[in-house]
């Protein structure tokens, strides 16, 4: 197991690797075929290759000002005589996350994703979780209610705009502030089963954000 960076040094010691490459959405062009060289230099073939991944999620981010195509969109552009292998059942997405996600498959032209019986009431507290409603900071009560296991928050009309930080990534100081103050509030109003509060988890595709 190695990332692609640093793949060669697999091929040093595998005679015959079966090349699994997970989250291909995020390798682009450049990257994927530097691992091919490397497995040339070898003197070795693999035993073959599997791609892991849906080519339609967030493009590869290089730089703020571009996103780059992945390999798989490469690579299914110019498929001739084989099939991938699609799964369509989704075994952690709540039905509404679900139907935001195929909302955006369908402007992809793909094929809709499924939600398995198992996630269907699948929220904070069927996941063990207990909420402390009156500790709620008001404006945030719908955002936070476990009844809605999926929100957008339009930051549009937040005070202030972007800067530039970072390497030249932009951020913007109001909208990190209010994932911060959101994530505050999820940990002093969610508790697991041992007492213990929710610890959320902010991801965000620019580095200076």
């Amino acid at each position: 197991m190695a990332t692609l960076y640093g793949s060669a040094r697999i091929f040093n010691f595998q005679t015959r690797p079966l090349i699994l490459i997970d989250e291909f959405s995020q390798v682009p062009l450049i990257l994927f075929f530097s691992a091919l060289s490397k497995v040339r230099q070898s003197f070795y073939n693999p035993s073959g290759y599997a791609l892991l991944g849906d080519p339609n999620q967030l493009p590869v981010i290089i730089t703020q000002q571009f996103l780059r195509p992945n390999v798989g969109i490469f690579i299914m552009s110019r498929r001739r005589d084989y099939e991938p292998h699609q799964l369509n059942l989704q075994y952690r997405m709540h039905p509404d996350i679900c139907q935001a996600v195929n909302a955006l498959r369908e402007a992809l032209h793909t094929y809709s994703l499924e939600t398995y019986q198992s996630a269907r009431n699948r929220t904070l507290t069927s996941l063990g979780y207990s909420w402390n409603r009156s500790a709620y900071p008001e404006e945030f009560v719908d955002i936070l209610d476990p009844n809605n296991p999926l929100v957008i928050i339009n930051t549009d009309n937040l005070r202030g705009w972007e800067e530039v930080g970072l390497g030249g990534s932009k951020y913007f100081p109001s909208e990190a502030r209010l994932a911060a103050r959101l994530a505050v509030a999820f940990s002093s109003t969610y508790f697991n089963r041992s007492g213990l509060p929710l610890l959320p988890t902010i991801l965000s595709p620019y580095s200076a954000q």
